[in-house]
């Protein structure tokens, strides 16, 4: 079940850092910029989470949380340039991650001190 949760969890940081980068696109923000976004969507919610709880931050323990929301990062920036999007593309995976990190954080919730 740990390494199921371990995988939802990355994916879910993907895909928020995915739609965090699209947003930025939206707005014409520069790389850092967009980067900065994607990070903050990725991890955010789930270090504001663990600090609740008083448990190790996610990312800070495992840093390739932190190198897959850098990675989706840098692909859906350069993508979201070259390529014409359409505008409504940010909602679905905005939904798939709110999915998962609803999924994640209710497991970690559920097995904190139990």
């Amino acid at each position: 079940m740990d390494a199921l949760l371990y995988w939802v969890g990355m994916a879910a940081v993907a895909v928020s850092a995915l739609t965090g980068v699209l947003d930025s696109s939206r707005k014409q923000m520069d790389l850092i910029g967009a980067l900065l976004v994607g990070i903050a969507t990725a991890l955010g919610g789930g270090t504001i989470r663990d600090l609740l709880l008083d448990r190790n931050v996610f990312w800070v323990v495992d840093q390739t949380y932190l190198i897959a929301a850098l990675g989706t990062g840098l692909v859906t920036f350069f993508i979201a340039r070259s390529l014409p999007l359409p505008p409504r593309l940010f909602l679905i995976p905005d939904a798939i991650g709110l999915a998962l990190f609803t999924i994640v954080g209710t497991q970690i919730s559920l097995q904190w001190h139990a």
